[in-house]
């Protein structure tokens, strides 16, 4: 840990985190927003005129980045803005992640059938489980002023917090185990 903490305080000594992040973020935002609008024209065009263009996309996004490094203020809002731009980022990609199985329009064979119904409730369960986790998380529920629920609630959490999860366990055992309409009968009238 002593040479992580080295290394960070030596890369922070020579302004790494104030000058050059700063800086390449600003240019890598700058030039990918440049080439993909094509507001200075067209960096993909053949010949001469694309790499034209390519370097005066570098040189407008080269001359923003050391603005915005030249502004103290800007850069420091930025080093306090950036990590939470990318929890965000990482929330919204696990949320993604989490709903993505139940938006799917097409499924595979051997995969569980699901109904609609099935698919929404599923849906919005873990929607709501991933913002309550997120809540926690991140500590938000501090902010949130309920002053009778907010003693009743630590009053029981633990209790309150194992009821939830052996029903969570058990709604999702008996989905697991159901028989689907229809199929009940079937198996009866095999037998």
């Amino acid at each position: 840990m002593a040479f992580y903490d080295t290394i960070i305080t030596l890369l922070n000594n020579l302004g790494f985190f104030n000058v050059i992040l700063p800086f390449l973020l600003v240019y890598a935002i700058m030039y990918g927003i440049l080439s993909k609008y094509k507001i200075l024209g067209d960096p993909f065009a053949e010949g001469d005129k694309g790499k034209t263009t390519r370097s005066l996309i570098s040189i407008v996004s080269a001359a923003t980045g050391f603005f915005i490094v030249a502004s103290s203020n800007v850069v420091l809002s930025l080093k306090t803005l950036i990590p939470y731009i990318v929890l965000f980022l990482l929330t919204v990609f696990f949320l993604i992640l989490a709903i993505s199985p139940f938006l799917q329009k097409e499924e595979k064979s051997g995969e569980i059938q699901l109904g609609n119904r099935t698919r929404t409730i599923l849906l919005v369960s873990t929607i709501i489980i991933f913002t309550l986790i997120v809540i926690f998380i991140l500590g938000l529920y501090n902010y949130i002023n309920l002053s009778l629920a907010s003693t009743v609630i630590s009053s029981s959490q633990t209790f309150i917090e194992t009821i939830v999860v052996l029903a969570i366990m058990l709604g999702i055992a008996y989905w697991a185990v159901k028989p689907e309409k229809g199929q009940g009968s079937e198996h009866s009238k095999s037998r």
